[in-house]
């Protein structure tokens, strides 16, 4: 397996400018974010007013083959949740992309306050996929996706970031031996000299992962061994950390990390079909409710006129059982039934004859329970119905 290089771990020691120093027309406020071979800035343009995000590197040190690269692409790329390249320069030794500042923070900035929900998720998966379709479909590869590559502005809408190690399909994924990446969100067969669309894909359900559980599914301090784990190790059920999460997203969720690319969702845009359909798919507990109302219904027509006071037990009963937050907690419907038992035992009753009419069977009118036990008792005398001594 090639040796991993993490492409935003400090691997590689360079002099950074410091806060107040100006570069060409920008100001720098303040450092954002400290990478291996960048640094990046809030800045202030001095003659537009306006803040910006100035990615820096030292050219004493860095590969300025890689950030010309990573220039070009952006500057080519056009698309609504992609960071647009506003300026490039070189001033002096420093080399420096400017684009602009999002001042919703990044994915990881979110997460810190709490994982997402189903809706929050998909908002995200459904951005993040536009970007990323529009980006397969020009043959280019991301190959660096996580949370702190994600941005928002201040109206919450996201933006794809960091083109720095963007590959051309087909390209083999190692450089000088090494590949380029961040261990926690790589793809099995990256280490195996494979990358395609499929990899971004695998890069995606880890982000569901850690979104909807507030972990990631590898992680620790040796990135040889976190890659140890993408090949051979199968991640915990997200339900394990997260039990309220349904089993048709769970599904979709370990259906994307998969480790053979093959048995993978194929594109990013059948990841996101998936996930909508899996988020839209009633759960167990709401296709009971409805099952248990259309039920209920019919007894309580029933029992209105004929038995007030079991009319108003079944009711509340209804009432409770039909809450689904009352469902999920598992509280309040069980102990509603549980304090009547008569209710229990004439609401069943009425559910068994019912369900039984509606495949063939049933009672003549005019014909109860009694009715039924009785004529047992004359065809088998030797059967005690009541299943005491």
């Amino acid at each position: 397996m090639a040796a991993v290089l993490d492409y935003t771990g400090v691997n590689a020691i360079y002099r950074v400018p410091t806060a107040g120093t100006r570069i060409g027309p920008y100001q720098l406020i303040d450092q954002l974010q400290q990478g291996g071979m960048s640094t990046v800035y809030l800045g202030y343009h001095i003659y537009a007013r306006a803040y910006v995000a100035i990615k820096i590197v030292d050219s004493y040190t860095a590969d300025l083959r890689m950030l010309n690269r990573e220039r070009e692409i952006m500057q080519a790329l056009e698309h609504e949740h992609i960071v647009p390249c506003l300026d490039a320069g070189n001033f002096g030794r420093y080399h420096y992309l400017v684009m602009p500042f999002m001042q919703g923070g990044t994915l990881e900035d979110m997460l810190s306050r709490g994982v997402f929900t189903l809706d929050e998720a998909y908002v995200v998966l459904e951005q993040l996929t536009s970007a990323l379709a529009y980006m397969h479909s020009l043959g280019l590869l991301h190959r660096d996706i996580k949370a702190t590559n994600i941005l928002f502005d201040q109206d919450y809408n996201l933006y794809l970031n960091d083109l720095g190690i963007v590959t051309w399909l087909g390209e083999k994924p190692a450089q000088q031996g090494r590949v380029m990446g961040t261990p926690q969100y790589m793809a099995p067969e990256l280490f195996q000299g494979r990358v395609d669309q499929r990899s971004d894909v695998y890069s995606v359900g880890i982000l569901l992962y850690q979104m909807l559980t507030g972990r990631l599914p590898f992680d620790g301090p040796s990135d040889w061994r976190i890659c140890i784990h993408h090949i051979e190790t199968k991640p915990l059920a997200p339900s394990f950390y997260n039990p309220s999460l349904p089993r048709s997203v769970e599904r979709v969720i370990l259906g994307a990390l998969e480790k053979d690319p093959n048995h993978r969702y194929q594109t990013i845009e059948e990841l996101l079909h998936a996930f909508q359909k899996a988020v839209e798919s009633p759960t167990f507990f709401e296709h009971l409710s409805t099952q248990w109302q259309a039920t209920c219904q019919k007894l309580r027509s029933r029992l209105s006129a004929s038995a007030p006071a079991l009319h108003s037990a079944l009711v509340k009963i209804t009432t409770c059982s039909c809450n689904t937050a009352y469902i999920d907690t598992c509280s309040a419907f069980p102990y509603t039934l549980l304090t009547s038992r008569d209710a229990i035992y004439r609401v069943l009753r009425f559910i068994y004859f019912s369900s039984w009419g509606s495949a063939g069977g049933g009672m003549r009118p005019g014909k109860g329970v009694n009715h039924v036990a009785n004529r047992r008792r004359k065809t088998h005398p030797h059967v005690n119905i009541r299943g005491g001594p």
